[in-house]
């Protein structure tokens, strides 16, 4: 059997400025809890064997009813946290975020490129894929640096950013809650299928997630 990766985005979280948290402890609404659940349920006869999550309590709070179920620890990898696209508000966010995916080696002052945030996220694949030579595993991450997971394993819409395809080390599957919106695409859910880690290609479908 060969080893998959199940790529999580997490649930609809309480909105950024909210009084009395910060990017680390934002936890999810209580429809991001039920969609959690949904999640789980979905999800109910896929075997997992272990658990990981982003710094984040949004993140982890998505994979929690998958690890219970299952009896399962979940596992804190801190470079499973968001892409920083800057360290200062910008209230114009949004433009700085499509030139990021535009230009490779852009980012704000105080900000992660793209290019620092992908190769961030490939480690930590690879990393799993010495750990777990076989299996599922589950990874609740963000939808930025998911996003930067999958432009490196695909050829995109995206040309300017200079990027080479690779080899995933793995299988990869992603999923999100009903409402992820996963940049550049807002397809619900994607799906990276490959024939594990001597696979020569991947493909790409996107659907909507069904419970």
């Amino acid at each position: 059997m060969p080893l998959t990766i199940l790529l999580i985005r997490h649930a609809e979280p309480i909105a950024p400025g909210t009084p009395g948290f910060d990017e680390f402890t934002r936890p999810l609404t209580a429809k991001g809890l039920r969609d959690a659940d949904r999640l789980s349920e979905t999800h109910a006869s896929t075997r997992i064997d272990a658990a990981y999550s982003s710094p984040y309590l949004r993140a982890r709070q998505t994979i929690e009813p998958i690890s219970r179920a299952r009896g399962l620890a979940i596992d804190t990898i801190d470079d499973l946290r968001e892409r920083t696209l800057s360290l200062a508000e910008l209230p114009d966010w949004r433009s700085h975020l499509k030139r990021s995916w535009e230009d490779f080696d852009y980012a704000p002052p105080g900000g992660e490129t793209g290019r620092d945030a992908q190769a961030r996220i490939i480690r930590v694949l690879d990393v799993i894929a010495t750990r777990h030579a076989a299996g599922t595993v589950v990874l609740a991450s963000h939808g930025n640096l998911i996003a930067l997971a999958l432009n490196a394993f695909i050829r995109t819409s995206i040309t300017r950013s200079g990027n080479q395809s690779r080899r995933p080390p793995c299988s990869l599957l992603f999923a999100t809650a009903p409402d992820g919106a996963l940049p550049p695409t807002r397809a619900s859910a994607c799906v990276v299928l490959a024939c594990g880690r001597n696979s020569r290609s991947a493909r790409r479908s996107c659907r909507p997630l069904r419970h």
